[in-house]
């Protein structure tokens, strides 16, 4: 897959190491709403930072600014861009902070993945995209395989195959606004579905939330300068710990299931991360782009 090239203003190694952290439904029948700002969101606006310019890991999502996606005081937290051509994080939402020494925390236990995408008119088409005309259009347009499949099987272990499958089922969507943008927020599971074992395959191996968003009509003002037009996602994903270590034969089972903690601090988290989206940046020491 075409992959769209980040600028890294990272130090080496920091995908690895980084301080930081604290039933289904077809989807069809998840209804869009106009609603405010959810709840969840409101209540982490209370925990961002004071400055609203001195954002911890200020992270690239298009042309709407940047979000924090290493929120002080947090179990959730999300490492740099996993190599130099990539659009994934690697993440924590329940990191066990007691169980790091030294003043570095890393990204323990691993149970996250944060998937970024953005799409000008002229790049959906080099991916045969059609460009949404409204925001309602962009969740089914980007909620495509192609984007997802990538990340889930090469950095969050679920899959190993070419032909290995993955469903993604909306269980609730709503139309909310963060800072002065509008987003479809939804929530949803990922089935996992592997082509030539199908003692393999796994229901529910995954949940997550996704942010799905256009500029198009979006006042000027609210845009960095000279922005261009583009719709796009942030979805934040949690999976099994020790999944990776089934997909690859090391180990007989599916690793850990996935608890109702995990599935709130996904809720959360991701909440918490999108409440601090701003035009500005602030200043960092880096920036993830």
């Amino acid at each position: 897959m075409k992959k769209r090239i980040w600028c890294i203003a990272l130090v080496l190694g920091i995908a690895t190491i980084f301080s930081g952290c604290g039933v289904s439904s077809n989807k069809t029948d998840a209804e869009t709403n106009k609603t405010e700002i959810s709840s969840s969101v409101e209540a982490s606006k209370k925990k961002t930072t004071k400055n609203k310019k001195d954002l911890i890991c200020p992270t690239r999502l298009g042309s709407l600014g940047w979000f924090d996606s290493l929120p002080k005081g947090e179990h959730v937290c999300f490492a740099g861009v996993i190599g130099a051509l990539s659009n994934y994080q690697r993440g924590s939402v329940t990191n066990k902070r007691e169980n790091v020494a030294g003043e570095t925390p890393v990204v323990n236990p691993f149970n996250a993945l944060l998937i970024r995408e953005s799409f000008t008119e002229e790049k959906a088409k080099d991916y045969e995209l059609k460009f949404a005309d409204k925001l309602e259009e962009v969740p089914d347009i980007l909620r495509t395989q192609k984007f997802w499949g990538i990340g889930l099987k090469d950095y969050a272990g679920l899959g190993s195959g070419d032909d290995d499958k993955i469903d993604i089922i909306v269980d609730k969507s709503d139309k909310v606004n963060i800072n002065g943008f509008d987003f479809i927020r939804e929530e949803g599971h990922i089935n996992f579905l592997k082509a030539d074992n199908n003692d393999q395959d796994v229901n529910n191996a995954a949940y997550y939330v996704g942010y799905y968003y256009t500029t198009k009509g979006v006042d000027s003002a609210l845009l960095q300068e000279n922005s261009e037009e583009m719709m796009g996602m942030a979805v934040f994903v949690t999976f099994r710990e020790g999944v990776i270590a089934f997909y690859t034969g090391e180990e007989n089972d599916r690793g850990k299931d996935i608890t109702e903690e995990q599935i709130k601090a996904l809720h959360s988290g991701s909440d918490l991360i999108m409440s601090t989206l701003r035009k500005e940046k602030g200043k960092a020491s880096y920036s993830i782009y």
